[in-house]
């Protein structure tokens, strides 16, 4: 949670007002981790707390939800990106209080807190993700609005909390195995030799859910005899870039890989075995 103070250079009121704040808090019921994410349509609730030492202007108390995307123009260079943002909604949770023609654009000492419900928009993007390359955000912003002198409103503090977010996937009925077969030959004096091992590689189903376990089966057949000690198994992850994003096999800006998780079993006296490892059960990608 991050609480920001917003001091306006022509509005001595407002830094006053924000230096009396000694807690402006954020919480939700969702969205606080893979293990507790937040998904397209769901309902969630919250609490939003600010406590102040003496009575401050005021004039509303605002959340909003963002989602934004940040997309960089080579991965070697990081610091030029494209960004996007994705989505803005408003929810008021106190207003100041009318009292006849009069508004009394005053927040009192003590603690105020606000509960709060909100539903998640029925957008359907990719899930959280903050990598060198590309950024996939979502977050609430506690806003604290106060009067503005000469006129107008400003913004005198602010909280934030991420939102872990995770989109529907709907799972493709596919019993059979994705199967990887290639024969490996060894070399011998830089000349190609003659098929020496036969590697199948099965993972179950053709694609995984966020979060999910991973069961890779891995086969050696031996055609020859050779000496190999061990088996390495490694899992990437691709992204790709496209210049027009409506259509999928447009030429790609650029592409890179990924590295987010590996294995070795070492050789032993029984050529064919099993490789269990749940690789994506950590890494949440």
């Amino acid at each position: 949670i991050l609480v920001r103070h917003h001091k306006a250079h022509n509005s001595p009121s407002s830094a006053m007002s924000s230096s009396h704040i000694s807690l402006f808090k954020l919480t939700t019921s969702a969205g606080n981790g893979i293990e507790q994410p937040i998904r397209p349509g769901e309902q969630f609730s919250g609490v939003l707390a600010i406590q102040v030492s003496r009575p401050i202007p005021a004039s509303q108390i605002v959340l909003e939800m963002l989602a934004s995307e940040r997309v960089v123009l080579s991965p070697k260079n990081t610091t030029k990106a494209f960004k996007t943002q994705l989505l803005s909604a408003n929810l008021v949770v106190w207003k100041a209080v009318r009292k006849g023609t009069a508004v009394s654009t005053v927040l009192s000492d003590g603690i105020h807190v606000f509960n709060f419900s909100c539903v998640m928009p029925y957008l359907n993007y990719p899930q959280t993700n903050h990598q060198p390359e590309f950024e996939f955000l979502y977050k609430l912003e506690g806003k604290l609005v106060a009067p503005r002198d000469g006129g107008g409103e400003q913004v005198v503090a602010t909280v934030q909390k991420e939102l872990f977010f995770t989109p529907i996937v709907t799972r493709l009925i596919s019993p059979d195995p994705l199967l990887v077969v290639e024969t490996l030959c060894f070399e011998k004096k830089g000349k190609k030799g003659k098929p020496a091992i036969e590697l199948r590689a099965a993972i179950r189903g053709h694609q995984v859910i966020p979060g999910s376990k991973v069961r890779i089966e891995l086969s050696i057949k031996e055609l020859a005899s050779v000496g190999w000690t061990k088996v390495i198994a490694r899992l990437f992850e691709r992204t790709v870039c496209r210049q027009d994003p409506k259509l999928s096999f447009s030429h790609p800006i650029w592409s890179i890989d990924r590295e987010i998780a590996h294995s070795e079993v070492v050789r032993s006296s029984v050529y064919n075995f099993f490789l269990n490892d749940d690789i994506l059960g950590k890494k949440g990608t």
